[in-house]
């Protein structure tokens, strides 16, 4: 539009969470917008996301329904609410889980104000980085939601159309340190003496292997430190040998 000098109207048929990353429709038609908007109505739309939650998700599989509204005053945050609420419906399943994280699929079938987020709150298993809901900013530091995939019949040609978008580099990266590498750090902490000298012995298993004598092991030490306790000194520690991993 810009080569040809021509306006353009940016018309979002369906809306993606800031920070979210992922698919979207945008409609070069206001003909085309309207008739979008109509398929989203009538759910003619499939949408597909993809999420990373830290926990065993039960059940594996499964439908939420359960209205969202505002939380209190706030502009932005929303909570579930039986008593004033909109109806919110999300099917998921678990994709993959290793490690205490999980790779879920959600597809909605409404389209409320953070719907997945505030869903997957409810059940239980907030999704990391989500720092509205649930500020575990260890792995990644936005909400690891992706629009994946997009389905729909063309609103012109009345062709079958499918999109799809691979996670992005930040939830490859981190869902690949969540799901693969955190709790593969077997990490033992222990004092020694009356010294507050604490050692610490990471075992890097092999994955094939287990707990096989192909897990390389090294130890470090910490000076003596008397100022603070030793689960402040566990944390230290582990966000010493997690940045180092």
């Amino acid at each position: 539009y810009a080569q040809k000098d021509q306006p353009f109207i940016f018309r979002c048929t369906n809306r993606l969470d800031r920070d979210t990353s992922g698919l979207t429709i945008i409609a070069n038609h206001m003909v085309r917008s309207r008739i979008l908007s109509a398929m989203t109505a009538r759910h003619e739309i499939r949408r597909e996301y993809l999420a990373v939650v830290r926990g065993h998700v039960t059940p594996a599989s499964g439908t939420i329904d359960a209205p969202i509204g505002r939380a209190g005053s706030s502009l932005i945050e929303r909570k579930i609410d039986f008593d004033q609420g909109e109806r919110a419906v999300t099917h998921y399943r678990v994709v993959e889980e290793k490690n205490g994280h999980s790779l879920v699929s959600l597809v909605l079938e409404t389209g409320r104000t953070h719907q997945i987020r505030v869903h997957m709150k409810y059940l239980g298993f907030p999704l990391v980085g989500d720092y509205l809901y649930n500020p575990d900013m260890q792995y990644i530091r936005r909400q690891a939601l992706h629009s994946h995939s997009l389905s729909f019949r063309h609103p012109i040609t009345g062709k079958d159309m499918r999109f799809t978008a691979e996670l992005p580099k930040d939830m490859l990266k981190n869902s690949k340190k969540t799901l693969d590498t955190s709790s593969i750090l077997n990490i033992i902490i222990f004092a020694v003496n009356k010294t507050a000298c604490y050692h610490v012995r990471l075992a890097q298993l092999d994955r094939a292997s287990g707990y096989g004598p192909e897990g390389r092991e090294f130890e470090s030490s910490i000076a003596r430190r008397k100022d603070i306790s030793v689960m402040e000194m566990s944390f230290l520690i582990q966000q010493e040998l997690l940045s180092a991993a």
